[in-house]
């Protein structure tokens, strides 16, 4: 005798209610109480707890001369996909970010992002995420319409 599968109920809504709001800032990663955001190509964090934040420097890429033109417009920005996407931060202290074309990686102590990785098909992972020992994984994000097989990357390095 075949059973007939059950509707599950819906879950209940969730109560939510607005913490912070940052114009302008792309959020993209939690680190403990350190909240991770963007500005364009700028990265910055704040220890995030009761009454002010504030914001401080974490590093910042140099991307080609002409996105630092189109990263300052809003419709630009948007048009072009400027700035950070995503980002990771290891248990070393190194924070590893999507940008347009390239994955991005800078070293405790250092402010400014290098490339460690060129992306070769589509224009960026749309995560980047890491495991307690420090492996990051990413997949290619890119116009699939034929539904080629997808790469997903994986580093330790």
């Amino acid at each position: 005798m075949a059973t007939q599968p059950q509707a599950l109920p819906d879950p209940p809504a969730l109560e939510l209610t607005c913490a912070a709001r940052f114009p302008r800032m792309r959020a993209l990663a939690w680190d403990g109480d350190v909240l991770y955001a963007s500005r364009g190509y700028e990265l910055l964090r704040a220890k995030v707890g009761y009454g002010n934040v504030t914001w401080e420097p974490a590093g910042r890429y140099r991307p080609e001369w002409w996105r630092n033109i189109s990263s300052v417009q809003r419709l630009a920005f948007r048009l072009f996909r400027d700035g950070f996407h995503a980002l990771a931060v290891l248990p070393t202290g190194h924070l590893v970010a999507a940008v347009p074309k390239a994955i991005v990686t800078v070293r405790p102590g250092d402010s400014e992002f290098r490339i460690s990785h060129r992306i070769l098909r589509g224009t960026r992972p749309l995560h980047i995420t890491s495991t307690p020992d420090g492996r990051l994984y990413w997949g290619e994000y890119f116009d699939n319409p034929q539904r080629d097989e997808v790469h997903i990357y994986s580093s330790t390095d």
